[in-house]
């Protein structure tokens, strides 16, 4: 079996820190895709950077969950991490001594438990006007503050990313509006995040995302998110698109479908679409594939039923795992029916790959088909509100965004066969002895 490797160094970057991120940080799979895309996107901010908007990031969670871990881990990729924390006039000196610097102009500000400042019913106690501000006017590029010293009076742009963590606190509801929302999940990091090793490690990461970010500034500036999904639009187009860009400039389309899936779980996650159990079934049978599926010498994939079956327990026990599951889905793949392989002196039933995402394609809810790269070009129509309205939308890219749920690999076939398979972060595969008796004695081959 040939699996295409070649793939842009930016990608492989991605892919190291988000190794590198799932050690230090216990949290779901889209929070960790929005949290390194949020340090990614921080590096092409400033006035002069390619984003018109930069979003604003919490990290939600109970006492010891990890967030306050969250946060430094991603503030830490990003550039100049600053503390927000502390009076008006600290947050004041702090971004006035960016402007100070226009040879190295970028911040990523933090603010650990932002319920302090707001509380639980969303106001302001400290009255810290200038985080306000730089909460609510500093995700659009042109928002300024000032300050006046000695009659002198001097304004500097607030134009920079936060991060916050709070514990389920209310922020007021257009500062959240301009916010990515993330949660933390229980559990013990494989290793804490530590001044000797994790810190440095963290700061050659961020050099690499610096790099790649300058190397594609251009490609980021002319990127539009507008069309990848229905609800990407108004004030959720604002504040996802920079993660977008990144992704799909940098990570290419795996990241991208990564994005995509994050931005279905964390912004739309109360406008899921209803799907009905025959649809769940064949939805969670495309998930599996990429761990289920196996290359025949004619270079079609195959996924045995037992293997099938196996692998929908591990990736939902709850649902399946008292279910008889080759039954199940005989009925579920209806009026597709299963095949039998012979596999040295066995024989092995199951469905071949292509059948199963094409019965996935023909009865998906209309939302999650496969979604091509839009080709829009009226301009973005943003918010509601008094907000300026975005640059026009140039040509966009050409490659194809499957389904959000997935990442894919590209398989290729012993005589030229290619076919998409998706791939998914549950449990290593489990295979039938058959199976894998084939699968070496193909490698031997």
């Amino acid at each position: 079996m040939s699996i295409e490797t070649a793939e842009p160094e930016s990608v492989r970057v991605l892919d190291e820190i988000r190794d590198w991120f799932t050690d230090h940080v216990v949290a779901g799979e889209s929070a960790i895709t929005a949290m390194i895309l949020f340090a990614a996107a921080s590096w092409a901010g400033g006035v002069a950077g390619p984003f018109v908007t930069l979003p604003r990031m919490i990290i939600l969670g109970k006492a010891e969950s990890g967030k306050t871990t969250g946060m430094n881990t991603t503030a830490s990729l990003g550039p100049n991490p600053t503390d927000a924390d502390g009076t008006y006039a600290d947050l004041q000196s702090a971004l006035a001594e960016a402007a100070n610097t226009p040879e190295n102009p970028l911040r990523i500000f933090y603010f650990d438990e932002i319920g302090e400042v707001y509380g639980d019913d969303g106001q302001n106690k400290g009255a810290n006007k200038t985080l306000n501000k730089l909460l609510r006017k500093g995700y659009k590029r042109g928002a300024t503050d000032g300050r006046s010293r000695n009659g002198m009076s001097r304004r500097f742009s607030i134009f920079f990313p936060v991060i916050m963590t709070g514990r389920d606190v209310s922020i007021p509801v257009d500062v959240r509006g301009r916010t990515i929302v993330v949660r933390m999940e229980s559990g013990e990091p494989r290793r804490y995040f530590d001044a000797r090793e994790s810190e440095p490690e963290a700061f050659d990461y961020g050099q690499s995302l610096r790099h790649a970010v300058q190397e594609h500034t251009e490609e980021l500036r002319a990127f539009r998110a507008r069309g990848y999904h229905p609800k990407l639009t108004k004030r959720k187009l604002e504040v996802w698109e920079p993660l977008f860009a990144v992704a799909k400039v940098l990570g290419g389309q795996k990241w991208l479908k990564l994005c995509l899936s994050a931005f279905l779980e964390l912004a739309l996650a109360s406008e899921q679409v209803a799907m009905t159990p025959r649809q769940r079934v064949v939805r969670d049978l495309t998930d599996i594939l990429g761990k289920a599926a196996f290359e025949l010498p004619n270079g079609k994939m195959f996924a045995g039923a037992e293997t099938l079956a196996e692998q929908m327990r591990d990736l939902d026990p709850e649902r399946y795992g008292d279910r008889s599951m080759t039954q199940l889905i005989a009925r579920t793949m209806e009026p597709v029916e299963s095949r039998q392989i012979r596999i040295g002196d066995k024989r092995v039933r199951g469905y071949y790959a292509s059948d199963i995402l094409a019965l996935w394609e023909e009865i998906a809810p209309e939302e999650l088909k496969d979604v091509k790269d839009p080709d829009d070009d009226d301009p973005l129509k943003i918010t509601d509100t008094d907000d300026e309205v975005f640059e026009a939308p140039v040509t966009d890219p050409k490659d194809p965004v499957t389904d959000p749920r997935r990442s894919e690999r590209s398989v290729t076939g012993s005589q030229g066969h290619s076919e998409k398979l998706p791939t998914t972060r549950h449990t290593k595969a489990k295979l039938p002895d058959v199976e894998k008796k084939f699968l070496i004695e193909g490698k031997t081959a």
